[in-house]
C-alpha cells in the first residue's frame, strides 16, 4: 500500500482504500453527514436558549428610531419580561418611577410610584395608557427593557419632555 497526498490510501492498483490514514499526522477521519447533522442539531440545541433574550433585545433594538413616541415603542418593542422607567427630578419634586411585567397569559402587572401595590392590566393598550399617563409630567424619562434568558439582555430608552425617543443605548448583557 502507498500514501499519495495527505491521507489519500490506495492499494497496489492505485485504487483508493480511505482518506485516513492512521499514522499521517496530517490525516483527518471523515465524519459522516448523519454524524454532522446530530452534532449540528446538539450544538443549536444547547446554544440556541442562551442567545434567544440576546436575539429578541437586538431585533427590537434596530426597530427604534428618535422621535418616535411612547405608544409607538411599546408597540414596536414585544417578548420583553419586564420593563421599568424612571425620571430624574429637581430636588423639591418627588422621584417618579415605575415597572412592570409582561405575565404568560397576555397579561401585564404594573407598579407606579405612588400606588398601593401593583395593578393588573388586561391588555398591551392599557399598559402602553397608563405609562403615557405616567410619563405626560413635562420631564426626561428613562425607560429600560429587560429580556429574561442566558445571558439577560436589555436596552435603555432615554425620552426627550415631549415623550419622544431621543437615544438608544446599546445592548447589555448579564449573567
Amino acid at each position: 500500500m502507498h500514501t499519495f497526498g495527505l491521507g489519500d490510501l490506495r492499494n497496489e492498483r492505485g485504487i483508493r482504500v480511505s482518506s485516513y490514514h492512521p499514522q499521517s499526522e496530517y490525516s483527518v477521519m471523515p465524519m459522516k453527514t448523519r454524524t454532522r447533522v446530530v452534532a449540528s442539531g446538539l450544538v443549536l440545541l444547547v446554544l440556541g436558549p442562551m442567545t434567544q433574550s440576546c436575539l429578541r433585545a437586538e431585533w427590537y433594538h434596530h426597530k427604534l428610531k428618535p422621535g418616535m413616541t411612547v405608544a409607538e415603542v411599546f408597540n414596536a418593542v414585544d417578548g420583553w419580561m419586564m420593563c421599568n422607567g424612571h425620571s430624574r427630578r429637581p430636588a423639591n419634586d418627588p422621584y417618579s418611577l415605575f415597572w412592570a411585567t409582561s405575565v404568560s397569559d397576555g397579561t401585564y402587572t404594573i407598579h407606579s410610584s405612588g400606588d398601593e401595590g401593583e395593578r393588573r392590566i388586561n391588555s398591551r393598550e392599557e399598559l402602553i395608557q397608563s405609562v403615557q399617563q405616567q410619563m405626560s409630567d413635562g420631564h426626561t424619562w428613562h425607560v429600560g427593557f429587560i429580556w429574561f434568558g442566558h445571558p439577560r439582555s436589555s436596552f435603555l430608552i432615554s425620552f426627550d419632555v415631549h415623550g419622544r425617543v431621543e437615544r438608544v443605548s446599546d445592548i447589555a448583557g448579564n449573567d
